[in-house]
């Protein structure tokens, strides 16, 4: 039977002898298509050849015990004066004998005009159409009517069209006929299927059988039609790949106004599209549309394609088949924002979701039964509504089979909630594989109510004890700005968990974040990979804390994420793997409760890291900390030691484990510290490096602190692009005056004490380079801009363009026009530009205004771009108040001037540009008695730790330059003592560029492509001329 649930909000529906089997349209069938039932043969003989044809279907998804009205006169005569009208020469064709003979002898594409009154076929095989592209046009469905009565064609229809591009229009056709002729009915017997074909200002009406049925017909538009009354239904397809029905209106419809029908045999060899548009008015109040062909059938199931205001309730099957309810037959709870569709519960609208589609709750959802998506990719907007799990199932939600799922909430407050655990990503168990799965929380809250293991989501991969080059199963968990009100916890290979700026896991239990550290000969819960970049990190309750890290795999915590527990991070396995911190605050609010700890599990040490020596099988932890702040109640900010017989025992060897070049910590950490670093104070305790007095840099770490995203301006207008004059002479191009960098651990040292250079070797072929002139929009002093898609990629085309002619690199820069009074800047670009730009060998791209100017050499641009999850990537720069420091950060500045750089992509932040580099100018004026050469930058991490970078100052432009590799904050500084050494001073070659015009195309005027040397492209540095002003 047709979907049981769906049907029951509406009629109870029966079967009959010789109905159909029910079937309904698998999960991403767009159109439905709803055949009645298989057809008979019956031989008709046409007076030449005997043709075979089908029968009349009966219904498989729908009643055949509909009650035939008695056949009265179904319509109003017209006037007297205007029926059975004798012909008159005026090309119009006013007697039933004159239209027949015009039929039986018309030519391809001609025009046949019936005049007003009532035509009445007079027997059996008459009214059949041949000839192609045959227009049938009365004066109106109230003034032409053909009254086929109960003759038939073929005993198929009243009217039956064989032929190409048939158009009826302003007519009514009326038929009263056996239960299975059609008052109108479209088809090819030959198996090939008929074009075109158009009904205009139609009237149908049919006391037994279908209005119109279109039955293998391609290309076929329906408009205004009325369909009065119908013994079956209002429209009938089959075999139809594109038919579109638009502004229709339906009554008196037995089965439903429209069904899709499916038999199977080589005269239903394709599914049917159906197309909605404009205000079709159903009125069958149980049935509007429905198909009966299988998702398992040839080609699949049908589709129907609705506007998104259509008020239409789906209702799909496994099976493939599906019925669509008028908006009046049951209360829908949620909407797909792509198709229009309405449904009566989230597991049909996830049944009938296509890839990237939308499921928009409209109610709170109550789940009797856990919902559970194989093979979903789509997204789930709460909208301000709840899911309610009330089952007894451990999972209220469960994704396997490849489903991709994301879940926002545009209007906030909207939640899933379950008594247990509330999702489950990975249909594996605590001992077996399983099937791929993924999810993205972008907005929304996750509450579990179980007060024992309280698990907001649980992630199972591969915990068998197989371990090669496929036995991962991906089964990932991504959590943006959203909430979850109970802990993560991960299970085997494959399994990974990524925490973003915006999240926030909250758990009043064991742990916010756990795995398993279970490993024997067939069974491995390890090789997890948990990253956490920022966000909120709680866990309340004694004995427990914010992550336990039994099993082996990575731990990775970057950014300023604040991770507070009983006790903070315990990590007891890891086989090798090092586990990186660089970033954040790790905070412990309990006491240290070892002595009475007996048995497995966590060990409750009020400590906010500890590194521990259990024997356990994933092997022993490792740890690097670079960055970061570890505090602690109990006092220890890090602990390392051996757990054995229920007590804690010293381990030698832990500082081969530990290791730490970076940090504040509460207790001293002297006992860890790599080579080369020291502590300096004792509340807290600041790890640097012991090369340099003041400042005091440390190694550059893998990442930096998240920034607080700002909000993205609109668009504003893009000036158009200007041409850069050929100049007569070479450009004058100023000399920077390099600067003594401090020495450091990090850097190698040359015989004066200066760090050797580390700038990425430039290329000596000329590039071709594209300037894009952009005008910003200031607003609370910042200069932001997004830069249109389309002009960006008409600039990196030309420049890749000219630089495969010229067989150089192509180098875009982009100009920003910024107001004077701007104290930050904002740049938005998006990403589909920058990756055609990527693909060109060795492309670089500049980024030049008055605040600020950088260049990003091909190495960083690959690097950001692999690493920017979303459509856009936005760079941001602004001076930092010493409010916006922490105390640490603020000390090692004193009084000179920071500057952060960020750039960002979905709120993830993209620091680290791996191999490659970015030059950095800034405007920076000297202060009276400074030398250029005493100029430095300094990056600073959150322990207020500084590593130097290289350094110059150009005295004309009044700007300092320096290197980096990855966006932080960094210190403008100056270095009395490094004025004594010996500058060396390097001239940039002064060559004339060549410059190439580009032809205007579209809305892009002409772009100028100036070929330029590198050098004088980097020493042209951006001046950002009043922000970053010493102070």
């Amino acid at each position: 039977m047709i979907y049981k649930k769906c049907l029951s909000l509406v009629v109870a529906f029966s079967m009959v002898a010789g109905m159909m089997p029910a079937a309904v349209p698998g999960a991403g069938a767009e159109t439905l298509d709803v055949p009645l039932a298989a057809e008979t043969g019956i031989t008709v003989f046409t007076g030449e050849t005997a043709v075979q044809e089908p029968a009349a279907e009966e219904p498989g998804l729908l009643p055949a015990e509909t009650e035939i009205p008695a056949v009265p006169e179904l319509l109003a005569e017209p006037d007297a004066a205007a029926t059975e009208a004798e012909s008159v020469s005026d090309g119009v064709l006013h007697s039933y004998e004159e239209f027949l003979a015009a039929l039986q002898t018309a030519d391809d594409g001609d025009t046949l005009v019936l005049g007003a009154g009532t035509f009445t076929v007079t027997g059996n095989d008459q009214l059949r159409v041949q000839t192609a592209n045959l227009t049938i046009r009365g004066q109106g469905a109230d003034a032409t009517i053909l009254d086929t009565g109960a003759f038939t064609v073929s005993a198929q229809a009243g009217l039956l069209v064989q032929a190409d591009g048939v158009t009826l229009a302003d007519l009514t056709v009326q038929s009263s006929g056996a239960a299975g002729i059609s008052a109108v009915k479209i088809t090819n017997m030959s198996g090939e299927l008929l074009r075109g074909g158009r009904l205009s200002g139609v009237r149908i009406a049919s006391t037994r059988g279908h209005a119109l049925n279109l039955h293998g017909i391609t290309g076929a538009e329906v408009e205004n039609l009325q369909v009065t009354q119908a013994g079956k239904c209002g429209i009938s397809l089959a075999n139809a790949p594109a038919v579109t029905v638009r502004d229709c209106t339906f009554e008196g419809t037995a089965w439903a106004d429209i069904g899709i029908m499916y038999a199977d045999n080589a005269q239903y060899a394709n599914p049917s599209v159906l197309t909605l548009q404009g205000d079709n008015r159903f009125t069958n109040a149980r049935c509007a549309v429905y198909s009966e062909r299988p998702a398992a059938a040839p080609g699949g199931a049908d589709r129907i394609v609705v506007p998104a205001d259509s008020g239409l309730i789906l209702c799909p099957q496994s099976s493939g088949q599906w019925v669509a309810l008028p908006a009046q037959a049951a209360q829908s709870v949620a909407v797909n924002e792509t198709t229009g569709f309405r449904f009566t519960s989230l597991a049909d609208a996830f049944l009938a979701v296509q890839p990237g589609e939308t499921i928009r709750l409209t109610e709170t959802v109550q789940l009797a039964q856990t919902l559970s998506l194989t093979g979903i990719r789509g997204v789930l907007d709460l909208d301000g509504h709840a899911v309610e799990y009330t089952g007894q199932g451990t999972y209220g939600v469960e994704l396997s089979g490849g489903t991709e799922l994301t879940i926002r909430d545009s209007a906030g407050g909207g939640k899933i909630v379950a008594p247990n655990r509330v999702v489950k990503v990975g249909d594996a168990t605590i001992s077996t594989t399983g099937t791929p799965a993924s999810l993205v929380l972008e907005g929304g809250t996750l509450e579990s109510r179980d007060t024992s293991l309280n698990c907001a989501v649980a992630i199972y991969a591969n915990n068998t004890a197989v371990r090669d080059g496929a036995s991962a199963v991906p089964c990932k968990v991504t959590v943006h700005a959203a909430t979850l009100h109970g802990g993560v916890y991960l299970f085997g290979e494959g399994a990974e968990l990524q925490v973003n700026p915006g999240a926030v896991l909250s758990v009043n239990g064991a742990y916010a974040i756990s795995g398993n550290g279970t490993k024997t000969a067939s069974q491995n819960c390890g090789d997890t990979v948990i990253r956490i970049t920022g966000g909120t990190i709680t866990q309340t309750g004694e004995e427990g804390g914010a992550i336990y890290h039994p099993q082996d795999g990575v731990l990775q915590i970057s950014g300023n994420p604040t991770i507070t527990g009983d006790s903070g991070i315990q990590l007891c396995s890891g086989e090798g793997v090092i586990a990186d911190i660089t970033g954040g605050t790790v905070r412990a609010t309990g006491t240290d409760r070892r002595d009475g700890k007996t048995g497995d599990g966590f060990i409750p040490d009020g400590a906010a890291l500890s590194v521990v020596n259990r024997g356990y099988p994933g092997g022993l932890p490792r740890m690097h900390i670079t960055g970061g702040s570890f505090e602690a109640a109990s006092g220890f900010g890090v602990l390392a030691y051996t757990w054995s017989q229920n007590a804690a025992q010293d381990w030698p060897e832990a500082n081969q484990y530990l290791v730490i070049s970076g940090g504040q910590f509460a207790n001293d950490p002297s006992a860890y510290l790599a080579e080369g670093f020291r502590v300096t104070g004792s509340g807290p305790y600041v790890v640097s490096s012991a090369a340099v007095s003041k400042p005091e840099p440390t190694p550059e770490p893998s990442d930096t602190p998240a920034a607080t995203p700002a909000p993205t301006p609109a668009p504003t207008a893009t000036p158009a692009p200007t041409v850069t004059p050929v100049p007569t002479e070479p450009p004058v191009i100023s000399t920077p005056v390099p600067t003594a960098v401090p020495v450091s651990a990090a850097k190698p040292q040359t015989a004066a004490g200066k760090p050797e250079s580390t700038a990425t070797p430039q290329p000596t072929d000329e590039p071709a380079l594209v300037i894009l002139p952009v005008s910003t929009e200031l607003s609370d002093g910042k200069a932001a801009v997004i830069v249109p898609e389309e002009k960006l990629q008409e600039v990196v085309r030309m420049a890749v363009e000219s630089a495969q002619q010229r067989q150089t690199i192509p180098a875009v820069e982009i100009q920003l026009e910024v107001d004077e009074t701007a104290q930050a800047m904002e740049l938005s670009l998006p990403m589909a530009a920058m990756k055609e730009l990527i693909a060109g060998d060795g492309a670089t791209l500049t980024v030049r205004s008055s605040l600020v100017s950088v260049d990003f050499d091909a190495a960083a641009l690959k690097a950001i771009t692999d690493q920017t999850p979303g459509d856009t990537l936005v760079l941001e720069v602004s001076q930092l108040e010493p409010t916006q420091l922490n105390a640490a950060q603020a000390a090692a500045a004193g009084d000179f001037p920071v500057v952060e750089l960020t750039l960002r992509s979905n709120d993830v932040l993209i620091s680290d540009f791996q191999s490659g580099q970015a030059r950095v100018t800034v405007p920076h004026t000297l202060q009276e008695g400074q030398e250029a050469a005493g100029v430095v930058v300094w990056y600073v991490d959150d322990a207020g730790a500084t590593t130097a970078c290289e350094t110059s100052y150009d005295e004309t432009a009044a700007a300092v330059t320096f290197v980096t590799p990855h966006f932080s904050k960094y210190i403008i500084g100056y270095d009395a003592a490094a004025v004594s050494a010996e500058p060396e001073v390097q001239e940039p070659a002064a060559e004339q560029p060549a410059v190439e015009e580009a032809k205007s195309g579209g809305s892009l005027p002409v772009i100028p492509i100036v070929v330029v040397v590198i050098a004088v492209l980097l020493a042209a540095a951006f001046v950002l001329r009043k922000v970053f002003r010493a102070r």
